[in-house]
């Protein structure tokens, strides 16, 4: 703890630094897992990227100590050396604890423990002024839950005591297709969802067309009584996740197994608890295979084995980074109404027909603490059984990527829907404000000192004016930019930040 104070007092003193020449800092952790464009240098950054250390865990208390650049992997790691899990890990290894409690991150264990934000007891917040507090839901709560999907634009979180339980060995998952439409995979997803803990800890579906798609649901088991078959989906040789439930889905609907949501025929098997939390990282989803198309590659098991270091995510981003690609993606997580859910899915599949598509059930209210949606947005998301349905829709932009995620954007203010701000926004300022309450982000902004740090929207807002190593002129052409990319992942090092201002 000690060596984690020096560390603490020395990024403190900087901030006080920034704070007395009125400079504007932003928060550097060496890689990111945002796909907005994004750029540091030495001078205007807080070097967050040594803040990596598992502190300690309370057995007892069933609780952790992390610093906030301990990524998801690392903390699995340390927790499972102890038989303890926290409830919610994002599905990327990279992706970190300050970045899952400062932005938003859910997983298919939110339905019943809310977003990653909600397992944290407490956290150390290095104000902008450079002094450090302890926000909880009982000091400083109004701070607390500020700092909840606001970027750090109200100060550094530092260190976190998040929530554990008790782990399994295995996660036992049951695939049930569906055969008809968006409705019936909604329908499948909340009854599993009303389901007992021990019984069904974990939700999510892929949809790969309007009609068909497969709901998957978990649960923690140490034992294998039933003599199921045992999946991975971390090795090279093993087959990427979303292929696997595609392949589930196929081989019940075409041995005719399928009947109807009320009594469907499942598929049953155990995967190894880690390889389950990170069972996305090998394509990023699916989004992986894009690159295939792009070199022109062979998309099959032989070339996904002898390619497999390219594709985990972290390499992934930073080469979507160097490369500037993600121009040409729409890569955009949504929620919305109970309601609107089929609204929204029918507009997209008319529209742009990007499948497959990601659905996670969430409860929480969707925004961040500090950044409330105007009106009673909150119930509007959860609906009736406080619920939300994630949408992820990842893909290449199939016309010209602005005007097509502003049409996203555009239905989604409709439809009362919300977007993850992790990604590309191309709101205008005044469209991004019509959605927040800017005057309580404000007023909380004045109370802590932090009017110096960016806002929100300067961090996430149209990301036209933020291009930062993306590629011009002829090395945007094909295959330039992708061999570019690519080179830069070989070379390694910093992808993020400038030597010079």
């Amino acid at each position: 703890m000690e060596a984690h104070n020096t560390r603490v007092t020395t990024l403190s003193q900087r901030v006080q630094q920034f704070y007395k020449d009125g400079i504007p800092f932003r928060l550097y952790h060496g890689n990111t897992n945002s796909t907005r464009p994004s750029v540091r240098s030495l001078s205007t950054s807080l070097d967050l990227s040594h803040m990596n250390h598992v502190i300690s865990i309370d057995t007892q208390n069933l609780t952790c100590l992390v610093e906030p650049n301990v990524a998801m992997d690392a903390l699995v790691d340390a927790t499972l050396e102890h038989d303890l899990i926290p409830p919610v890990i994002p599905e990327f290894p990279g992706i970190t604890v300050g970045g899952s409690f400062a932005g938003t991150a859910g997983e298919s264990s939110s339905f019943r423990h809310g977003f990653f934000d909600a397992t944290v007891n407490w956290c150390d917040v290095i104000l902008a002024d450079g002094r450090v507090v302890r926000a909880s839901k009982t000091e400083d709560k109004d701070l607390f839950e500020g700092m909840k999907g606001t970027f750090g634009t109200l100060g550094v979180g530092v260190l976190f005591e998040v929530k554990l339980l008790l782990a399994s060995r295995y996660v036992e998952l049951s695939y049930q297709a569906v055969n008809g439409s968006i409705t019936e995979a909604k329908e499948l997803i909340r009854d599993a969802c009303r389901r007992p803990a021990g019984e069904v800890d974990f939700v999510d579906g892929i949809m790969f067309s309007r009609q068909n798609g497969v709901v998957v649901t978990g649960r923690f088991t140490n034992s294998n009584e039933d003599g199921l078959s045992v999946v991975t989906f971390h090795k090279p040789w093993d087959q990427w996740h979303y292929l696997h439930a595609s392949g589930m889905m196929n081989d019940i609907l075409s041995r005719h197994e399928y009947s109807s949501p009320k009594s469907p025929n499942i598929h049953r098997e155990l995967v190894p608890l880690k390889s389950y939390l990170f069972r996305y990282d090998r394509g990023a989803f699916w989004t992986g295979r894009y690159a295939y198309s792009y070199f022109l590659t062979p998309f099959n098991r032989i070339t996904r084995y002898i390619l497999d270091h390219f594709m985990h995510t972290r390499i992934m981003y930073h080469a979507l980074h160097r490369s500037g690609m993600m121009e040409q993606f729409i890569i955009q997580d949504m929620a919305l109404p109970w309601l609107n859910i089929e609204k929204f899915y029918n507009w997209v599949d008319e529209k742009f027909q990007i499948y497959p598509q990601w659905l996670c059930p969430l409860v929480g209210d969707g925004a961040g603490g500090g950044l409330n949606p105007h009106g009673n947005r909150d119930e509007g998301l959860n609906g009736k059984e406080g619920m939300m349905l994630n949408i992820g829709v990842w893909g290449p932009s199939p016309g010209e990527p602005v005007a097509t995620n502003r049409a996203i954007e555009e239905k989604l203010r409709e439809l009362k829907g919300m977007k993850w701000l992790y990604a590309q926004t191309f709101y205008t300022e005044e469209e991004f404000w019509s959605i927040y309450d800017k005057q309580s982000y404000d007023e909380l902004r004045a109370k802590y000192n932090a009017t110096t740090l960016p806002n929100v929207y300067d961090k996430v807002g149209d990301s036209r004016k933020n291009r930062g190593n993306n590629l011009t002129g002829i090395w945007s052409l094909w295959p330039l930019a992708g061999i570019y990319g690519v080179l830069s992942c070989m070379k390694g090092g910093d992808y993020l930040r400038k030597g010079k201002d």
